[in-house]
């Protein structure tokens, strides 16, 4: 039982960092212009995954909730690797 909750942390690791890479092409792909914020409202999607906070010149920086998005869909990947290598 050890020995698999190891092996799917192992597999885990690469899921995030695939799960890093995707959320930042989708951030060029959202947010082509970060201060395009600062002229117009952004969108649902856009206030959902990112906050505007003032240390950052008002420009937007990953919520929580698109942290969380991301280290979940690292472990699913990971989990799902690990199940199409040891099944």
């Amino acid at each position: 039982m050890l020995k698999k909750i190891g092996l799917i942390f192992v597999f885990s690791i690469p899921g995030i960092i695939v799960s890093y890479l995707l959320s930042f092409i989708l951030e060029n792909f959202l947010i082509p212009d970060c201060c395009d914020s600062e002229y117009n409202s952004p969108n649902w999607i856009i206030e959902l995954l990112y906050d505007f906070p003032s240390w950052n010149g008002c420009h937007p920086y990953p919520s929580d909730i698109q942290f969380g998005l991301i280290y979940s869909l690292g472990i699913w990947i990971g989990y799902f690797i690990y199940r199409k290598i040891f099944n």
